[in-house]
């Protein structure tokens, strides 16, 4: 099963993304802390499968080199290393290219 997610951010002061960040280093991968929560459910009437569709209700941003993005990183790894049980990330999120 998948979620779906929609494109929206919103529109007052929960959208936290910082565009600074990514103006400032736009080839790097940062980190954000998303509060989510189900905006529909669609159903596949021939499966009976059932589908979420998710929506942005709050964000943050955080530099990848702040602390709190340090912080991040590791509970983003421990959580996904726990999740897949793989060790390495599918994405350069450790800043090892540079």
């Amino acid at each position: 099963m998948t979620a779906k997610m929609t494109s929206a951010l919103p529109k007052d002061d929960r959208d936290g993304l910082d565009p600074g960040i990514f103006l400032k280093d736009p080839d790097v991968a940062h980190l954000a802390v998303v509060l989510l929560d189900t905006k529909a459910i669609t159903s596949d009437v021939d499966s009976g499968e059932e589908y979420p569709t998710v929506r942005v209700r709050a964000i943050e941003s955080f530099h990848r080199n702040s602390e709190t993005g340090k912080q991040l990183q590791r509970i983003w790894r421990e959580t996904w290393e726990q999740r897949t049980g793989n060790r390495s990330l599918p994405l350069d999120i450790d800043g090892d290219d540079e």
